[in-house]
């Protein structure tokens, strides 16, 4: 998911098989019209295991959101409506939001953004109606073309996983017992939403970094769920 820290900007002008969504939604034609041609900027930023969306819009007061991913947040829109969201991270470059608003009479709504090149496309469906965005472009303050990329935007992952794997060396020098702790912290990460093969690429990189033993790591790849089960059971 780090591909979307940045600003994206997009205007309604984008918009695929708006009028037939925005009905189905139940806007009223006021609001169809004021949203049609609205110009918006979106922020994505990462505050350790939490994301920030920030919302702009020409038509609509400014709103900024917290979340974590796979946690419900509860909360309201930029017209002062309830709004309820859950955020998956699919991948680097992919996010699903499941939404239910006030302004859209409570409908379930899936929201899919997704990253290619500079751009990002949004896809919006309701129960019924399909509605796509042409993309929208990185904004000031983006990884556009030319910039130099932060390595910690690319891998907001590596600073997690080196002080984790740091805090495990510093408290056991047993392998039997690094194989363990290194298990629960890998189990750790996905329970928190990050994706297994995310993880795996960047502890090997850490562990490469750090001069730690690869081998001890490979076997915590093999048996994760068995050395939790263990570690578990001396705990009773």
């Amino acid at each position: 998911m780090a591909q979307f820290i940045g600003k994206w900007k997009g205007d309604g002008t984008s918009y695929k098989n708006y009028d037939k969504f925005a009905k189905e939604s139940g806007l009223t034609d006021e609001l169809i019209e004021k949203f049609r041609n609205a110009k918006n900027t979106v922020e994505f930023k990462r505050e350790g295991e939490y994301w920030v969306l920030d919302t702009s819009s020409d038509v609509t007061p400014n709103k900024s959101y917290k979340f974590k991913p796979l946690e419900e947040v509860v909360t309201t829109g930029p017209m002062g409506k309830g709004v309820k969201f859950t955020v998956t991270i699919d991948s680097d470059s992919k996010m699903t939001m499941k939404e239910q608003s006030e302004l859209m009479g409570w409908k379930a709504v899936k929201v899919v953004r997704e990253i290619k090149g500079d751009k990002m496309t949004t896809c919006v469906l309701n129960k019924t109606v399909l509605m796509r965005t042409g993309g929208s472009g990185r904004g000031h303050g983006g990884r556009g073309r030319g910039r130099k990329r932060d390595p910690r935007a690319i891998h907001p992952l590596l600073g997690i996983i080196k002080r984790g794997m740091l805090r495990v060396q510093r408290c056991t020098n047993d392998p039997v017992d690094l194989q363990t702790q290194y298990a629960l912290f890998f189990e750790r990460l996905i329970k928190r939403g990050y994706k297994k093969n995310e993880i795996k690429t960047v502890m090997q990189e850490v562990t490469a970094r750090q001069k730690f033993d690869i081998g001890i790591l490979r076997s915590v790849f093999k048996t994760e769920h068995t050395l939790k089960e263990q570690y578990l059971k001396t705990q009773r």
